[in-house]
């Protein structure tokens, strides 16, 4: 009986690990896939009218260099384009890590054995780290999402004024709250030292990771290139920016229902469980001084889990499309 248990507890937590890490590397395919689709788009653009062979549009390639230990957190999930004061501060990056390594060593001492609990701490305590960092980098990009059309308002005002594209993206880097005012600043000085607008909006898209921020780099690449009315066209571009910001509100408002499920799911037990200890105390006590329930709380804990990462994972995708 025990050794059943076993196996379906190590069964269940080999699951768990497998939908996470398929989860996480899910939003890095995503980027990837992005900036293939944008290349190839780039690629497929001619220079118009000149002599002699046709040239192809800037490529798009991921900025690398940092120190190594920047890298090594880039490669832990840490964005290395987010400002100082809107990231988790270190202390609580370390104790959040150092906690669920504890408890993960603590519980592969129980399950595995007391060799193999060691690596089992680092791994978990690496990912709870991976957590923090892609929560940290979703909150920044959901900020400068919010205020994309605000942004593409700005930039299409100021071009029907007849302003050139440089002083327009001043103006947004002028009246904008943060981060966007930071983020088009810094697209305003590289274009001050030189760098093509369209290579300062495609560095924009890379720091902030956005799809939006892509779209608008390819397109005011190739308007320089092929000509037409800028205003036109960003307008198209505004509007439809504009209808992506609506819809990812409306989704999430209609997710709404499954969000609080999934609170109410995971908080129930707990409750339950102080319930059931206040009208009758001691009851509960095998769980907590029994090996076999130990191994209950661990399954039951492991499924609560992974039915949490299943419905986060529902909720995501139905933003994300």
């Amino acid at each position: 009986m025990h050794d059943n248990l076993l196996g379906f507890v190590v069964f269940l937590l080999v699951f768990a690990c497998i939908v996470a890490a398929i989860m996480v590397a899910r939003g890095d395919s995503d980027t990837r896939r992005l900036e293939g689709r944008i290349r190839s788009l780039q690629e497929g653009a001619i220079a118009p009218g000149a002599d002699g062979p046709a040239k192809p549009a800037r490529n798009i390639r991921r900025a690398g260099g940092g120190s190594p230990l920047a890298r090594a957190l880039e490669k832990l999930g840490r964005s290395r384009y987010i400002p100082s004061d809107r990231r988790v501060a270190w202390p609580v990056v370390a104790a959040i890590g150092l906690c669920g390594g504890a408890a993960a060593t603590y519980v592969g001492s129980k399950v595995f054995s007391s060799a193999a609990a060691p690596a089992v701490g680092v791994v978990a305590a690496l990912f709870f780290v991976r957590m923090v960092f892609r929560w940290e980098t979703s909150r920044y990009q959901t900020k400068l999402f919010q205020q994309l059309p605000d942004a593409m308002g700005l930039i299409l005002r100021a071009i029907r004024a007849g302003l050139p594209m440089g002083e327009s993206l001043a103006n947004v880097a002028r009246e904008l709250p943060s981060p966007s005012r930071e983020e088009f600043g810094q697209v305003v000085s590289n274009i001050a030292i030189g760098q093509a607008t369209d290579a300062a909006l495609f560095g924009l898209a890379e720091r902030s990771g956005l799809t939006e921020y892509y779209f608008f780099a390819v397109t005011v690449g190739l308007q320089a290139q092929t000509g037409g009315n800028l205003g036109e066209t960003i307008d198209n571009l505004a509007d439809m920016v504009r209808k992506r910001v609506a819809m990812v509100a409306r989704v999430k408002a209609l997710t709404g229902e499954a969000r609080i499920s999934a609170i109410i799911l995971s908080a129930l037990p707990f409750c339950v469980g102080g319930l059931i200890s206040l009208l009758k105390p001691g009851h509960l006590d095998p769980l907590f001084t029994s090996d076999l329930g130990f191994r209950l709380l661990l399954i039951g804990s492991t499924m609560l889990g992974i039915g949490l990462l299943i419905i986060r994972g529902l909720v995501k995708g139905a933003v994300k499309d």
